[in-house]
């Protein structure tokens, strides 16, 4: 086969796949009716429920290259005990469903946590994370929150500051994708941040 031909063949099934992705795009449909998500496409439909147990993972990353290219990269991941669905959202509407799956960990998820940890004295966030009235666990390190100097979200992460011999420096730097359930993460992490400093 002549090497002219077999070129237009690989322009024209990369062109079919553009195509493809395209029409996957556009005829994506995600919807929130109450507690649950649906994502709907031309070939299937798939929905989860939002509830006490789910662990709710955001990815919201825009990545420039000197203005010329810009790459989205925008998804959420519902877990719930038996089930998983990930949304990658589509950038139009990004915003507006992030807010209200933000809404709904704030109504249905962080209330049953504040309790559970008021009971417990602390909790399990995922298999890698977790925290206590005096400070969180990271793949089994510990960091005190005596020890730290600041807590603080930039650039989509969170980063654990603590005082060097010369400087301010990050102890810990985690991607916020992922943390389950993040605001619910962080008013825990807030609140025990600042009674264990009232209490020093």
């Amino acid at each position: 086969m002549p090497d002219s031909t077999m070129g237009m063949m690989i322009v024209l099934v990369a062109y079919l796949i553009i195509i493809a992705g395209a029409v996957h795009s556009m005829t994506r449909k995600i919807t929130v009716a109450g507690s649950r998500l649906t994502q709907k496409n031309i070939f299937k439909e798939d929905s989860i429920r939002i509830i006490p147990e789910s662990k709710i993972y955001i990815c919201q990353n825009i990545q420039s290259l000197y203005f010329l290219y810009r790459h989205y990269n925008y998804s959420i991941k519902i877990v719930n005990p038996n089930q998983m669905l990930k949304i990658n959202a589509n950038v139009n509407n990004a915003d507006d469903l992030y807010h209200l799956v933000a809404q709904l960990e704030q109504t249905v998820v962080l209330p049953v946590l504040i309790e559970r940890f008021i009971d417990k004295g602390s909790i399990q966030m995922d298999d890698s994370l977790s925290m206590n009235k005096t400070g969180l666990s990271y793949k089994n390190k510990t960091y005190s929150y005596d020890k730290l100097s600041a807590i603080e979200l930039k650039n989509g992460h969170l980063h654990l500051m603590a005082n060097g011999k010369l400087w301010q420096s990050s102890v810990l730097v985690l991607p916020v994708a992922n943390i389950p359930n993040l605001r619910t993460f962080m008013t825990l992490l807030n609140q025990n941040e600042m009674a264990d400093h009232q209490a020093a």
